[in-house]
């Protein structure tokens, strides 16, 4: 490889990193989601809050859930939920989280193992 494709590839990984900086930085000013939230709905493939209101909470969930192999807290579905509807994360009640368990269980109100809180 000559230096010229050096440079380009190593120019191409700045601007992929800065595109992920901006990603991030426009989720994250999102009611609820930080940098962390944030970096994680990136690494995700959710790089922009339409994405994040197309897919809905349970569905960046998922996603967050298998890039992360299920290392994930039932608080980002919660954040996310919030996020979405602009209000407090632990403002929302028993039902709405019922029902987003259920959703993301296929109907099953348990919390699934890989999504219990660590």
């Amino acid at each position: 490889m000559d230096s010229d494709q050096s440079r380009s590839r190593a120019k191409g990984a700045r601007n992929a990193s800065a595109a992920d900086t901006a990603a991030e930085a426009s989720l994250a000013r999102l009611r609820n989601l930080g940098p962390v939230s944030a970096h994680l709905l990136v690494s995700a493939g959710i790089r922009a809050p339409q994405e994040l209101r197309a897919l809905g909470a349970v569905g960046a969930f998922r996603r967050v859930l298998f890039h992360r192999a299920g290392r994930v807290s039932t608080n980002l579905l919660w954040a996310l939920e919030g996020a979405l509807r602009n209000e407090r994360w632990d403002r929302l009640d028993a039902e709405t989280r019922a029902q987003l368990l259920a959703e993301l269980n296929g109907g099953s109100l348990a919390v699934p193992d890989s999504a219990r809180q660590k």
